[in-house]
């Protein structure tokens, strides 16, 4: 099938250098070990503090307890509204 006929997922993964799955299917942990992935594979988490009341407050806890470097930044959108935003660093970049 060509790219240009691929939405959603599937053209994600068409365009994605390198998929990693954590899964086969939804279980419970399953989006903490998603999350947590990278954190085990990188020096530098940047994230925006928007709202660290769900599992990114989980996720910027275990990067520390780890020795990541969290750095927190603020991001809105154009009207104003704070934007959720994870970046992850590669090791030894």
């Amino acid at each position: 099938m060509e790219l240009k006929n691929l939405k959603g997922h599937d053209r994600l993964f068409a365009l994605a250098d390198i998929v990693t799955t954590t899964g086969h299917y939804f279980t419970p942990g399953c989006l903490q070990r998603c999350n947590w992935y990278p954190l085990d594979n990188t020096d530098l988490l940047l994230t925006t503090p928007a709202d660290v009341r769900n599992g990114m407050e989980q996720t910027i806890a275990y990067a520390r307890s780890i020795g990541v470097l969290v750095r927190m930044i603020g991001v809105k959108t154009q009207d104003g509204n704070p934007q959720h935003l994870a970046i992850f660093c590669e090791k030894g970049l």
